[in-house]
């Protein structure tokens, strides 16, 4: 960690040192308190990026147009440290250290502040990353590292934070049609009405593409969603948000008995509202109420013929709830200090037959105290401490505490060091969870899972220096980020004899993992007309037994680069370089080679009275196809065309 941090002031100092060479004066007070990039998903306070308790990556809206991206997934690619893949093509996922999440499992993701954590089955945020409609995002905020200590256990290893539009800023309509290779066609319709007081907007998009090479793994995405936005009083702000979804995709393999092919489908729908209160300036109180639903449908004949497999049925089908009520309060209790404390109450539950023998509804309750205390000693430096405590009844009580500093050394130059200690509370499936297989005749032919309910939580110590520096004369911001990641207690698969039967169960593993690393993101502007980002992650995982599999089990490297030019004529260019050293996915023992990824995008820009108009093409893996999570997971080369009219 010195060496780390003697590069990152190494760093600071060699991009300092034109200001002394060429005798031009430093930033001066003005430009210091110049309005920064805030951000509202670190601590649960409003803060500039160079006050933050950790490493932030901002997207905006105009860049994730410019991506020519088709989901969230696709933006996350530019994020350091993120891996994006996915066991198919209809089934994405997003993870921050491949090592121990490849399903998004230990990833927290909200949109306008609702979570969109899945209570089924194995939890995770994998569907609920793939029902926004990128048109709606105004941005999106990703702390890399864990956020326990803001919001609780599923924040294990990181947040994202999709900020939607103010329905203020979407009056008019817009539709966007892409079709392309690959069975790629896209559409996405909104309007939007009302005045400053009251404004509304509806949206529906729809994805679908035929998945990747030699895989059967088509989908097709329907979404709708309505926002509302009221403010009854100068004082008082309510936003009411509902909205659905219905997914289907292709999985399995063609023969497999224990995995077939067959069209899984999931249906999800929310009712989400958030009441903010000024009280005075510099207090305020936020109330805010969700409830989701999801249901899936995932039954398929088990495919041995053998009698005694008779009117067997692979099951993955249920029903999930999720309410969930909280209560938060921001405010300065002296000068130089600002606080933000609150209560979350959530019930989640579960109905799977399948998934759960002989149970009817389980539920879970979780009470959660957070808080936040930001102090400034000294001009210079900010001090934030803060925790979470949460209950489950089925787990039982863990605490995550966080401790950071900030020291702007100069400004525009902004080092922090701190630790924090997270716990991620097991999920209903991995304490309850019962699988059993009977025929016709009503005989037990398999009992693959019986959870005897042990599992302890996860445990992550992490210790942090981080750099940031902005040099606004050169339009230069650079951001690292150097880690030293302990994570105990991991919940693994083991097994134990029920009878004569070997039945599976989910513990706590005994070893400790140790990962150690660092990752920096440049963005660059050097003309109004061109941006450059430039981001990369190099780590070291260190497991109590070597192996060839754990030993690649997250690339020790990953880069991804991206420049948007800005043409004469209202023309505009985007090209991106994705890359990954030798790696395996979690789970998994096939390492994959080095991969490589180059993505191309040209779009025109046109008015025809109040329509603006935008068509574009864009050219996914412009450098050959490529493989993905698995060797026989091929990435294929593919092209679409984008119009798009806003009115």
């Amino acid at each position: 960690m010195k060496l780390l941090v003697r590069r990152a002031l190494a760093l600071c100092g060699a991009l300092c040192a034109p200001w002394s060479a060429i005798g031009a004066e430093p930033p001066s007070e003005r430009e210091y308190f110049e309005e920064l990039p805030v951000v509202l998903s670190v601590s649960r306070l409003a803060q500039p990026l160079d006050e933050t308790p950790g490493a932030v990556t901002l997207i905006d809206r105009d860049s994730i147009r410019r991506l020519g991206a088709r989901d969230v997934y696709d933006v996350l690619r530019f994020v350091p440290g993120f891996l994006v893949s996915g066991w198919n093509g209809a089934s994405p996922s997003a993870s921050y250290h491949s090592v121990l999440d490849q399903y998004g499992s230990k990833l927290q993701v909200f949109i306008d502040g609702r979570s969109v954590y899945s209570t089924f089955f194995l939890g995770g945020t994998q569907r609920g990353l793939q029902g926004v409609n990128l048109e709606d995002i105004e941005r999106i905020e990703v702390l890399r590292g864990t956020n326990s200590a803001a919001y609780g256990a599923n924040a294990f290893l990181g947040v994202v934070n999709i900020v939607t539009r103010h329905t203020a800023d979407t009056r008019g309509a817009l539709v966007s049609v892409s079709g392309g290779e690959d069975g790629i066609y896209d559409n996405v319709a909104r309007i939007g009405w009302g005045s400053d007081e009251a404004s509304f907007r509806i949206s529906t998009s729809h994805r679908a593409d035929h998945g990747r090479d030699r895989v059967y793994d088509e989908s097709r995405l329907g979404e709708l969603n309505f926002r509302a936005d009221l403010r009854p009083t100068h004082r008082d702000d309510v936003m009411l948000q509902a909205g659905g979804l219905q997914l289907s995709w292709g999985d399995g393999y063609p023969g497999a008995l224990g995995n077939p092919e067959r069209t899984p489908m999931m249906r999800s729908r929310f009712l989400f509202g958030e009441w903010r209160h000024a009280i005075v300036p510099g207090e305020d109180v936020r109330f805010s109420l969700s409830h989701d639903e999801e249901y899936f449908r995932d039954s398929t004949p088990y495919g041995d013929p053998r009698p005694i497999f008779r009117g067997v049925f692979l099951d993955w089908g249920g029903k999930a709830q999720r309410s969930q009520f909280e209560f938060q309060h921001s405010f300065s209790p002296a000068v130089d200090w600002r606080a933000v404390w609150g209560v979350t109450l959530r019930d989640e539950r579960v109905w799977s037959p399948p998934l759960y023998y002989g149970q009817d509804w389980l539920s879970s309750q979780q009470r959660r105290l957070f808080g936040n205390l930001e102090w400034r000693p000294h001009p210079q430096w900010v001090v934030n401490a803060g925790a979470t405590w949460e209950r489950t009844s089925i787990v039982g009580d863990a605490t995550s505490p966080r401790l950071m500093v900030n020291y702007h050394v100069i400004p525009g130059q902004t080092v922090r060091a701190g630790v924090t200690q997270s716990q991620r509370i097991p999920t209903l499936f991995e304490e309850r969870a019962d699988i059993r297989y009977l025929n016709t005749a009503n005989m037990l032919v398999a009992w693959t899972w019986q959870m005897r309910g042990q599992v302890r939580p996860e445990r992550l110590l992490v210790r942090e220096v981080g750099y940031l520096g902005e040099f606004r004369s050169l339009g230069l911001t650079v951001d690292v980020r150097g880690y030293n990641e302990i994570m105990s207690d991991p919940v693994a698969s083991c097994s134990y004899f029920n009878g004569r039967l070997l039945v599976g169960d989910k513990c706590n593993g005994s070893e400790t993992l140790l990962m150690r690393g660092y990752e920096y993101q440049v963005r660059w502007q050097p003309t109004a007309s061109t941006r450059l980002w430039w981001s990369h992650m190099s780590t070291r995982n260190i497991w109590p037994f070597a192996s060839d599999a754990n030993s690649f089990s997250a690339p020790q490297r990953s880069d991804a680069l991206a420049l948007f030019q800005t043409l004469p004529g209202d023309w505009e260019t985007t090209l991106t370089y994705t890359e990954t050293s030798r790696m395996t996915w979690a789970g998994e023992f096939d390492v994959l080679p080095p991969q490589h990824r180059v993505d191309a995008r040209v779009a025109k820009h046109m008015r025809f009275g109040a329509t603006r108009v935008e068509a574009a093409v864009t050219v996914q893996a412009a450098s050959g196809s490529y493989l993905e999570y698995l060797p026989a997971r091929q990435f294929k080369r593919r092209a679409f065309a984008t119009l798009r009219l806003e009115y």
